[in-house]
């Protein structure tokens, strides 16, 4: 009887995945961006990534104006 409790609670202890969201793990979200202007003409940004697997942060240099909250895919 012992056992028969165990397994049952142990049963009720799994949910199953229950969520729909495909997530990419090849894109992330801009977290932070600052812009720039070079003589008036050329435009960059500076931009933290989040990764949406990892959640790892990286930084780095886009040519344009890079908005907070883009998702950008192979950076």
């Amino acid at each position: 009887m012992k056992k028969l409790l165990l397994l049952l609670l142990l049963a009720g202890c799994s949910t199953p995945d229950t969520s729909s969201e495909v997530v990419d793990c090849k894109c992330g979200t801009v977290i932070e961006s600052q812009k720039f202007n070079v003589l008036g003409s050329n435009q960059f940004s500076v931009i933290k990534v989040k990764n949406n697997c990892t959640g790892i942060i990286k930084q780095f240099q886009k040519d344009g104006v890079i908005l907070e909250g883009t998702t950008l895919c192979n950076y």
